[in-house]
Protein backbone atom coordinates (compact mmCIF):
# COMPACT_ATOMS: atom_id res chain seq x y z
CA UNK A 1 0.00 0.00 0.00
CA UNK A 2 1.14 3.71 -1.50
CA UNK A 3 1.98 5.75 2.00
CA UNK A 4 2.81 9.81 1.76
CA UNK A 5 5.38 11.60 3.88
CA UNK A 6 5.22 15.40 4.25
CA UNK A 7 7.96 18.07 4.89
CA UNK A 8 7.14 20.14 7.67
CA UNK A 9 6.75 23.18 4.92
CA UNK A 10 4.15 21.41 2.57
CA UNK A 11 0.99 22.63 2.65
CA UNK A 12 -0.77 19.28 3.85
CA UNK A 13 -4.05 19.75 2.33
CA UNK A 14 -2.59 20.32 -1.53
CA UNK A 15 -0.28 17.34 -0.65
CA UNK A 16 -2.51 14.83 1.12
CA UNK A 17 -2.54 11.82 -1.26
CA UNK A 18 -6.15 12.20 -3.55
CA UNK A 19 -7.67 9.18 -2.25
CA UNK A 20 -7.59 10.73 1.61
CA UNK A 21 -9.31 13.74 -0.70
CA UNK A 22 -11.72 12.35 -1.97
CA UNK A 23 -12.46 10.38 1.54
CA UNK A 24 -12.86 13.44 2.98
CA UNK A 25 -14.31 15.24 0.10
CA UNK A 26 -17.10 12.64 -0.09
CA UNK A 27 -17.76 12.57 4.27
CA UNK A 28 -18.12 16.12 3.97
CA UNK A 29 -20.59 16.00 0.92
CA UNK A 30 -22.34 13.24 2.54
CA UNK A 31 -22.82 14.54 6.22
CA UNK A 32 -23.82 18.37 4.13
CA UNK A 33 -26.60 16.79 2.80
CA UNK A 34 -27.10 14.07 5.63
CA UNK A 35 -30.66 15.07 6.76
CA UNK A 36 -32.03 11.56 7.64
CA UNK A 37 -29.91 11.32 10.95
CA UNK A 38 -31.00 14.47 12.06
CA UNK A 39 -34.98 14.70 10.90
CA UNK A 40 -35.64 11.13 11.27
CA UNK A 41 -37.85 11.24 14.54
CA UNK A 42 -39.47 14.37 12.66
CA UNK A 43 -40.19 12.75 9.44
CA UNK A 44 -41.92 9.57 11.63
CA UNK A 45 -43.95 11.74 13.88
CA UNK A 46 -45.00 13.80 10.84
CA UNK A 47 -46.38 10.53 9.33
CA UNK A 48 -48.48 10.30 12.31
CA UNK A 49 -47.11 7.73 14.37
CA UNK A 50 -47.49 7.70 17.85
CA UNK A 51 -44.12 8.38 20.40
CA UNK A 52 -44.10 4.91 21.28
CA UNK A 53 -43.96 3.58 17.80
CA UNK A 54 -41.21 6.43 17.11
CA UNK A 55 -38.86 4.69 19.75
CA UNK A 56 -39.53 1.74 18.52
CA UNK A 57 -38.44 2.49 14.81
CA UNK A 58 -35.62 4.99 16.82
CA UNK A 59 -34.67 2.01 18.50
CA UNK A 60 -34.36 -0.58 15.42
CA UNK A 61 -32.13 2.64 13.93
CA UNK A 62 -29.90 2.14 16.54
CA UNK A 63 -29.48 -1.62 16.88
CA UNK A 64 -28.77 -1.36 13.23
CA UNK A 65 -26.14 1.13 13.95
CA UNK A 66 -24.42 -1.66 16.30
CA UNK A 67 -24.66 -3.97 14.22
CA UNK A 68 -23.63 -2.56 10.57
CA UNK A 69 -20.14 -1.58 12.78
CA UNK A 70 -19.02 -4.97 12.87
CA UNK A 71 -20.56 -5.57 9.44
CA UNK A 72 -18.83 -3.10 7.36
CA UNK A 73 -15.86 -3.51 9.73
CA UNK A 74 -15.34 -7.28 8.64
CA UNK A 75 -16.30 -6.27 4.91
CA UNK A 76 -13.35 -2.90 4.80
CA UNK A 77 -10.97 -5.87 5.46
CA UNK A 78 -12.46 -8.65 3.76
CA UNK A 79 -13.76 -6.49 0.64
CA UNK A 80 -11.32 -3.65 0.58
CA UNK A 81 -11.23 -0.10 0.65
CA UNK A 82 -13.13 0.97 -2.62
CA UNK A 83 -15.65 -1.31 -2.60
CA UNK A 84 -16.85 -1.11 1.41
CA UNK A 85 -17.26 2.66 0.52
CA UNK A 86 -19.21 2.10 -2.66
CA UNK A 87 -21.31 -0.75 -1.33
CA UNK A 88 -22.06 1.45 2.10
CA UNK A 89 -23.02 4.39 0.22
CA UNK A 90 -25.06 2.77 -2.84
CA UNK A 91 -26.96 0.36 -0.09
CA UNK A 92 -27.51 4.13 1.83
CA UNK A 93 -28.90 6.02 -1.08
CA UNK A 94 -31.49 3.04 -1.49
CA UNK A 95 -32.61 2.64 1.66
CA UNK A 96 -33.08 6.60 2.02
CA UNK A 97 -35.23 5.99 -1.45
CA UNK A 98 -37.34 3.41 -0.47
CA UNK A 99 -38.26 4.34 3.31
CA UNK A 100 -40.40 6.65 3.15
CA UNK A 101 -42.39 4.86 0.97
CA UNK A 102 -42.98 2.44 3.83
CA UNK A 103 -46.24 2.33 6.08
CA UNK A 104 -46.47 -0.28 7.95
CA UNK A 105 -44.66 -0.09 11.47
CA UNK A 106 -43.15 -3.60 11.14
CA UNK A 107 -41.60 -2.86 7.69
CA UNK A 108 -40.76 1.07 8.99
CA UNK A 109 -38.82 -0.93 11.56
CA UNK A 110 -36.82 -3.38 9.02
CA UNK A 111 -36.33 -0.25 7.22
CA UNK A 112 -34.96 1.52 10.16
CA UNK A 113 -32.89 -1.19 11.46
CA UNK A 114 -31.31 -1.24 7.55
CA UNK A 115 -30.17 2.26 7.33
CA UNK A 116 -28.72 2.69 10.71
CA UNK A 117 -26.47 -0.26 9.60
CA UNK A 118 -25.27 1.01 5.94
CA UNK A 119 -25.22 4.71 6.55
CA UNK A 120 -22.38 4.81 8.56
CA UNK A 121 -20.77 2.00 7.07
CA UNK A 122 -18.00 4.41 4.78
CA UNK A 123 -16.87 5.66 7.79
CA UNK A 124 -14.68 2.52 9.00
CA UNK A 125 -13.46 2.61 5.10
CA UNK A 126 -12.51 6.10 5.25
CA UNK A 127 -11.02 5.68 8.57
CA UNK A 128 -8.90 2.39 7.48
CA UNK A 129 -8.13 4.22 4.31
CA UNK A 130 -6.60 7.49 5.58
CA UNK A 131 -4.55 4.63 8.12
CA UNK A 132 -3.69 2.87 4.55
CA UNK A 133 -2.36 5.80 2.83
CA UNK A 134 -0.33 8.19 5.29
CA UNK A 135 2.69 6.79 6.78
CA UNK A 136 3.22 8.46 10.28
CA UNK A 137 0.51 9.18 13.14
CA UNK A 138 1.06 13.16 12.93
CA UNK A 139 -0.09 13.22 9.21
CA UNK A 140 -2.73 11.21 10.55
CA UNK A 141 -3.92 12.78 13.31
CA UNK A 142 -4.01 16.40 11.27
CA UNK A 143 -6.64 14.43 8.53
CA UNK A 144 -8.70 13.18 11.60
CA UNK A 145 -8.56 16.77 13.25
CA UNK A 146 -10.02 18.19 9.81
CA UNK A 147 -12.32 15.46 9.30
CA UNK A 148 -13.89 15.62 12.76
CA UNK A 149 -14.13 19.94 11.82
CA UNK A 150 -15.79 18.38 8.60
CA UNK A 151 -18.26 16.27 10.22
CA UNK A 152 -19.56 19.02 12.59
CA UNK A 153 -19.56 21.41 10.04
CA UNK A 154 -21.43 19.24 7.94
CA UNK A 155 -23.68 18.24 10.70
CA UNK A 156 -24.28 21.88 11.42
CA UNK A 157 -25.34 23.28 8.08
CA UNK A 158 -27.71 20.37 7.68
CA UNK A 159 -29.23 21.13 10.78
CA UNK A 160 -30.10 24.62 9.65
CA UNK A 161 -31.12 23.76 6.18
CA UNK A 162 -33.20 20.82 6.90
CA UNK A 163 -35.93 22.60 9.14
CA UNK A 164 -36.17 25.28 6.60
CA UNK A 165 -37.02 22.55 3.70
CA UNK A 166 -38.86 20.80 5.79
CA UNK A 167 -41.09 23.58 6.46
CA UNK A 168 -41.73 24.48 2.99
CA UNK A 169 -41.35 21.19 1.38
CA UNK A 170 -41.98 18.23 3.44
CA UNK A 171 -39.36 15.82 4.74
CA UNK A 172 -39.41 13.45 1.54
CA UNK A 173 -36.99 15.90 -0.24
CA UNK A 174 -34.41 15.65 2.76
CA UNK A 175 -34.17 12.10 2.02
CA UNK A 176 -33.65 12.14 -1.45
CA UNK A 177 -30.94 15.09 -0.90
CA UNK A 178 -29.41 12.40 0.99
CA UNK A 179 -29.61 9.66 -1.25
CA UNK A 180 -28.01 11.91 -3.74
CA UNK A 181 -25.06 12.62 -1.94
CA UNK A 182 -24.23 8.69 -0.78
CA UNK A 183 -25.25 8.10 -4.43
CA UNK A 184 -22.41 10.51 -5.79
CA UNK A 185 -20.10 9.21 -2.99
CA UNK A 186 -20.33 5.86 -4.26
CA UNK A 187 -19.81 7.13 -7.93
CA UNK A 188 -16.74 9.03 -6.58
CA UNK A 189 -15.42 5.91 -5.00
CA UNK A 190 -16.08 3.87 -8.78
CA UNK A 191 -14.50 6.23 -10.82
CA UNK A 192 -11.33 7.80 -8.61
CA UNK A 193 -10.28 5.25 -6.20
CA UNK A 194 -8.07 2.84 -7.26
CA UNK A 195 -9.20 -0.93 -7.28
CA UNK A 196 -8.90 -3.00 -4.09
CA UNK A 197 -6.23 -5.76 -3.58
CA UNK A 198 -7.79 -7.65 -0.40
CA UNK A 199 -6.46 -10.75 -1.53
CA UNK A 200 -3.08 -8.97 -0.69
CA UNK A 201 -4.02 -7.66 2.27
CA UNK A 202 -5.53 -11.19 3.97
CA UNK A 203 -2.55 -13.24 2.85
CA UNK A 204 -0.54 -10.61 5.13
CA UNK A 205 1.25 -12.76 7.64
CA UNK A 206 -0.18 -11.92 10.89
CA UNK A 207 -3.17 -12.79 13.78
CA UNK A 208 -6.23 -13.52 12.57
CA UNK A 209 -9.73 -11.78 13.40
CA UNK A 210 -9.42 -13.85 16.63
CA UNK A 211 -6.62 -11.03 17.42
CA UNK A 212 -9.81 -8.32 18.11
CA UNK A 213 -10.70 -10.81 21.94
CA UNK A 214 -6.89 -11.00 22.52
CA UNK A 215 -6.22 -7.65 22.21
CA UNK A 216 -6.08 -6.29 25.53
CA UNK A 217 -5.20 -2.80 24.34
CA UNK A 218 -8.39 -2.71 22.35
CA UNK A 219 -10.49 -3.52 25.09
CA UNK A 220 -8.63 -0.90 27.52
CA UNK A 221 -9.04 1.67 24.42
CA UNK A 222 -12.50 0.54 23.87
CA UNK A 223 -13.47 0.78 28.00
CA UNK A 224 -12.03 4.13 28.22
CA UNK A 225 -14.13 5.26 25.05
CA UNK A 226 -16.97 3.84 25.96
CA UNK A 227 -17.16 6.24 28.95
CA UNK A 228 -16.18 9.21 27.03
CA UNK A 229 -18.66 8.60 24.17
CA UNK A 230 -21.70 8.64 26.49
CA UNK A 231 -20.68 11.56 27.88
CA UNK A 232 -20.15 12.92 24.46
CA UNK A 233 -23.64 11.69 23.51
CA UNK A 234 -25.21 13.22 26.66
CA UNK A 235 -25.12 16.49 24.38
CA UNK A 236 -28.35 14.89 22.08
CA UNK A 237 -29.50 12.72 24.75
CA UNK A 238 -29.30 14.11 28.30
CA UNK A 239 -29.31 17.54 27.57
CA UNK A 240 -33.11 17.51 25.91
CA UNK A 241 -34.34 15.78 28.91
CA UNK A 242 -33.02 18.37 31.19
CA UNK A 243 -34.03 21.43 29.57
CA UNK A 244 -37.68 19.99 29.11
CA UNK A 245 -37.57 19.65 33.32
CA UNK A 246 -36.04 23.45 33.22
CA UNK A 247 -39.19 24.54 31.03
CA UNK A 248 -36.92 25.46 28.42
CA UNK A 249 -38.29 26.17 24.81
CA UNK A 250 -37.11 24.52 22.02
CA UNK A 251 -35.22 26.99 20.69
CA UNK A 252 -32.90 27.04 23.85
CA UNK A 253 -31.92 23.68 23.19
CA UNK A 254 -30.75 24.86 19.58
CA UNK A 255 -29.20 27.64 20.89
CA UNK A 256 -27.16 24.67 23.13
CA UNK A 257 -26.30 22.74 20.22
CA UNK A 258 -25.60 25.66 17.88
CA UNK A 259 -23.13 27.03 20.44
CA UNK A 260 -21.29 23.51 20.47
CA UNK A 261 -21.25 23.29 16.80
CA UNK A 262 -19.34 26.98 16.11
CA UNK A 263 -17.08 25.90 19.01
CA UNK A 264 -15.68 23.01 17.47
CA UNK A 265 -15.68 24.52 14.14
CA UNK A 266 -13.11 27.25 16.28
CA UNK A 267 -11.53 25.10 18.54
CA UNK A 268 -10.56 21.77 15.57
CA UNK A 269 -8.43 23.80 13.73
CA UNK A 270 -5.76 25.29 17.01
CA UNK A 271 -6.39 21.51 18.77
CA UNK A 272 -5.53 19.90 15.48
CA UNK A 273 -2.22 21.65 15.58
CA UNK A 274 -1.23 20.78 18.95
CA UNK A 275 -2.46 17.38 19.22
CA UNK A 276 -0.52 16.84 15.84
CA UNK A 277 2.64 18.28 17.62
CA UNK A 278 2.12 15.55 20.15
CA UNK A 279 1.25 13.00 18.32
CA UNK A 280 4.91 12.96 17.04
CA UNK A 281 6.75 11.96 19.62
CA UNK A 282 3.85 9.37 21.47
CA UNK A 283 0.26 7.87 21.18
CA UNK A 284 -2.04 10.40 22.47
CA UNK A 285 -3.03 8.28 25.53
CA UNK A 286 -2.96 10.83 28.23
CA UNK A 287 -5.00 13.30 26.32
CA UNK A 288 -7.34 10.46 25.39
CA UNK A 289 -8.36 10.74 29.35
CA UNK A 290 -8.04 14.60 29.38
CA UNK A 291 -10.72 14.86 27.19
CA UNK A 292 -12.85 12.38 28.71
CA UNK A 293 -12.22 14.28 31.72
CA UNK A 294 -13.35 17.43 30.12
CA UNK A 295 -16.24 15.83 28.66
CA UNK A 296 -17.54 14.30 32.01
CA UNK A 297 -16.79 17.43 34.23
CA UNK A 298 -18.98 19.70 31.03
CA UNK A 299 -21.57 17.30 30.78
CA UNK A 300 -22.06 16.76 34.14
CA UNK A 301 -22.29 20.68 34.85
CA UNK A 302 -25.04 20.36 32.30
CA UNK A 303 -26.91 18.44 34.95
CA UNK A 304 -26.60 21.29 37.86
CA UNK A 305 -27.38 23.95 34.99
CA UNK A 306 -31.05 25.76 34.93
CA UNK A 307 -30.63 28.69 32.51
CA UNK A 308 -30.15 28.49 29.09
CA UNK A 309 -26.75 30.35 29.90
CA UNK A 310 -25.80 28.04 32.09
CA UNK A 311 -26.44 25.12 29.32
CA UNK A 312 -24.18 26.75 26.74
CA UNK A 313 -21.37 27.84 28.81
CA UNK A 314 -21.41 23.93 30.02
CA UNK A 315 -21.64 22.74 26.63
CA UNK A 316 -18.48 24.93 25.17
CA UNK A 317 -16.91 23.86 28.65
CA UNK A 318 -17.50 20.07 27.38
CA UNK A 319 -16.23 21.19 23.81
CA UNK A 320 -12.65 20.75 24.09
CA UNK A 321 -12.91 17.01 25.80
CA UNK A 322 -15.36 15.97 22.48
CA UNK A 323 -12.45 17.30 19.87
CA UNK A 324 -9.74 15.00 21.83
CA UNK A 325 -11.57 12.23 21.86
CA UNK A 326 -12.68 12.15 18.05
CA UNK A 327 -8.59 13.01 17.34
CA UNK A 328 -7.08 10.48 20.09
CA UNK A 329 -9.29 7.78 19.77
CA UNK A 330 -8.21 7.35 16.33
CA UNK A 331 -4.52 7.80 16.89
CA UNK A 332 -4.52 4.87 19.21
CA UNK A 333 -6.75 2.62 17.48
CA UNK A 334 -4.16 2.98 14.06
CA UNK A 335 -1.26 2.08 15.78
CA UNK A 336 -2.45 -1.14 17.33
CA UNK A 337 -4.70 -2.42 14.46
CA UNK A 338 -2.54 -4.70 12.61
CA UNK A 339 -2.61 -3.58 8.81
CA UNK A 340 -5.01 -6.32 7.54
CA UNK A 341 -7.51 -6.19 10.75
CA UNK A 342 -8.02 -2.44 10.71
CA UNK A 343 -11.95 -2.35 9.26
CA UNK A 344 -12.60 -4.69 12.59
CA UNK A 345 -10.66 -2.44 14.68
CA UNK A 346 -12.16 0.63 13.74
CA UNK A 347 -15.56 -1.45 13.50
CA UNK A 348 -14.93 -2.35 17.35
CA UNK A 349 -14.41 1.28 17.84
CA UNK A 350 -17.56 2.33 16.05
CA UNK A 351 -19.86 0.02 17.37
CA UNK A 352 -18.62 1.46 21.53
CA UNK A 353 -20.08 4.70 20.02
CA UNK A 354 -23.23 3.34 18.21
CA UNK A 355 -23.78 1.62 22.04
CA UNK A 356 -23.22 4.87 24.18
CA UNK A 357 -25.70 6.46 21.51
CA UNK A 358 -28.25 3.55 23.50
CA UNK A 359 -26.59 4.01 27.13
CA UNK A 360 -26.21 7.73 27.23
CA UNK A 361 -30.41 8.50 27.16
CA UNK A 362 -30.55 5.19 29.69
CA UNK A 363 -28.03 6.57 32.49
CA UNK A 364 -29.71 9.66 32.35
CA UNK A 365 -33.37 8.38 32.79
CA UNK A 366 -31.92 6.12 35.24
CA UNK A 367 -30.28 8.27 37.46
CA UNK A 368 -33.08 11.32 37.39
CA UNK A 369 -35.51 8.12 39.02
CA UNK A 370 -32.94 7.47 41.43
CA UNK A 371 -31.27 9.93 42.75
CA UNK A 372 -32.37 13.55 40.32
CA UNK A 373 -30.35 16.00 38.83
CA UNK A 374 -26.76 15.46 41.21
CA UNK A 375 -27.15 11.69 40.61
CA UNK A 376 -26.72 12.76 36.49
CA UNK A 377 -24.08 15.27 37.23
CA UNK A 378 -22.33 12.45 39.42
CA UNK A 379 -22.85 9.16 36.80
CA UNK A 380 -21.30 11.80 34.02
CA UNK A 381 -18.51 13.20 36.19
CA UNK A 382 -17.87 8.99 37.27
CA UNK A 383 -17.53 8.00 33.69
CA UNK A 384 -15.29 10.69 32.46
CA UNK A 385 -13.31 9.58 35.07
CA UNK A 386 -13.36 5.52 34.88
CA UNK A 387 -12.32 6.70 31.00
CA UNK A 388 -9.40 8.49 32.07
CA UNK A 389 -8.34 6.05 34.89
CA UNK A 390 -8.79 3.35 31.88
CA UNK A 391 -5.94 4.74 29.77
CA UNK A 392 -3.55 3.77 32.58
CA UNK A 393 -3.53 0.20 31.84
CA UNK A 394 -3.76 0.92 28.67
CA UNK A 395 -0.73 3.22 28.67
CA UNK A 396 0.98 0.48 30.58
CA UNK A 397 0.69 -2.41 27.53
CA UNK A 398 1.68 0.04 24.45
CA UNK A 399 5.48 -0.57 23.42
CA UNK A 400 7.67 1.40 24.71
CA UNK A 401 8.88 4.33 22.51
CA UNK A 402 5.86 3.36 20.01
CA UNK A 403 5.87 6.68 17.48
CA UNK A 404 3.73 5.97 14.50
Amino acid sequence: MHQTTLTPRQNPLLFWPPPVRLALAGTAVTHVLGFANAFLAYALAHRGLTPPAVSAVLSAYGAGWIAGQLAFGHLTDALGRRRTLILANTASAAVLITLPLLHPLPALMVGAFVLGAVLDGSRLAVSALINDQLADSAQRTRVNGWRHWCLNAGAALAGATGGLIADHYGYGPLFVANAVSCAAFAVLAAVLLPPDQPGTRTKEAGPGPAALLEDDRLHWLLASSLCAFTCAVSLTSALPILMVQDRLPAADYGLANAANALAVLALTPPLTVVLTRRARNAPLIADLAVGSLILGAGMGGCALAHTASGYLTAVVAATPGEIILAVAAYDILARIAPAHLQGRYQGALGMTLATAGLLAPALTSLALHLGGRPAVALALAALGGVGALSCLPLHHRMPKGMSS
